[in-house]
């Protein structure tokens, strides 16, 4: 159970990394779930279109983008 934290393309934002990883976790566990992996980028908008174009087919900026942990039919 990993989560991290990267950004490309502007500054990292003052955020408390653990205090949010903390927050995930306790979340997942009080749905009797446990996180699997996840990244936060912090991005600008080029960047994001970037990943939607290549990952989901949109040309567009979107505020976040997920990818399913399994592939269902």
């Amino acid at each position: 159970m990993a989560i991290n934290y990267f950004n490309e393309g502007i500054e990292m934002p003052q955020i408390s990394k653990t205090k949010i990883s903390s927050w995930v976790k306790e979340v997942a566990a009080s749905y009797g779930k446990r996180c699997g992996e996840i990244s936060y980028i912090f991005c600008d908008d080029e960047k994001i279109r970037e990943l939607n174009k290549k990952f989901r087919n949109i040309d567009r900026a979107t505020d976040v983008l997920s990818f399913p942990l399994f592939d269902e039919e």
